[in-house]
């Protein structure tokens, strides 16, 4: 059985896969590589910091010669304004860390401070709060959920179908062909989305390879947001518009989709992502 520091650097290795791939693309185009900055973790709301030890994982696994000073530990309460910590090293590198270190944090610590309104709430009481397996990280809905497609891709039907035939017995052909994605995924790490070949992205299919990040939903906000600027500034007019380090092409494929009367030119420095848009 693996210890606790070897699963979270199993959960680090896969984020990072399904967070940036081979590189945030965008960032690399933009950021000379050896230009150097620092970042800070500042405190937005009051509550229980969790997640720092987590976060210094994150930098040491991406790029070891980041350096952080840590002034507010884990389980320390906190308000707005304070600093957490200060990383030091290239900014590639700390651009590359800030969605995962952020992600993991943030829920960490939402986690403690709830707990800990709980725990205020039974103060004097003889009952205590206690953690149980039933979670989401490491990441066992993300594992369950990347099975299921893996199952349904493969087999070529859909939920309700593949259901209905939950007791027949998987033809030897694609019970090959799901071993070895599974075996894909777990063993080689390598993210559900690259391994059928697509993934969702403002409701349409794209199309996405390990040359390319896979689709965040945070992405489609933008896609949303500049399609708003566009009503409220533009308002049916024809507009040309330049998406630099596009990627897998998903917000300019999506944008042309939304709206008829943008003209997209989409650039990036990978050869191999333009191909895939």
């Amino acid at each position: 059985m693996k210890s606790y520091d070897e699963l979270i650097d199993d959960l680090l290795e896969l984020s990072f896969a399904e967070d940036i791939g081979d590189g945030d693309h965008t960032t690399l185009c933009c950021i000379p590589e050896n230009e150097m900055g620092k970042s800070q973790l500042i405190i937005k709301e009051e509550g229980i910091l969790a997640g720092v030890e987590i976060a210094l994982k994150v930098f040491k696994k991406f790029d070891p010669e980041l350096k952080t000073t840590v002034f507010i530990k884990d389980g320390e309460h906190v308000k707005p304004g304070d600093i957490a910590f200060v990383t030091e090293g290239k900014i590639q590198s700390l651009l590359q860390t800030e969605r995962l270190m952020l992600n993991i944090m943030q829920r960490m610590s939402g986690i403690a401070t709830t707990t800990a309104k709980y725990m205020a709430e039974l103060d004097g009481l003889k009952t205590k709060v206690l953690d149980t397996r039933k979670t989401t990280p490491g990441m066992r809905l993300l594992e369950k959920e990347a099975v299921k497609l893996l199952v349904l891709e493969l087999s070529k039907m859909d939920g309700a179908t593949f259901f209905m035939n939950l007791h027949n017995e998987m033809p030897k052909e694609q019970e090959e062909l799901f071993n070895n994605a599974i075996n894909k995924y777990i063993v080689d790490k390598i993210p559900v989305q690259h391994i059928i070949g697509y993934s969702y992205f403002y409701g349409y299919k794209m199309i996405v390879n390990s040359s390319v990040l896979i689709p965040r939903p945070e992405t489609e906000e933008l896609v949303g947001l500049v399609l708003s600027y566009y009503d409220d500034l533009f308002n049916g007019k024809k507009v040309d518009v330049v998406d630099v380090g596009t990627g897998s092409g998903n917000i300019a494929i999506a944008l042309c989709k939304e709206e008829t009367n943008m003209t997209l030119t989409a650039t990036d420095i990978s050869e191999e992502a333009l191909q895939t848009a």
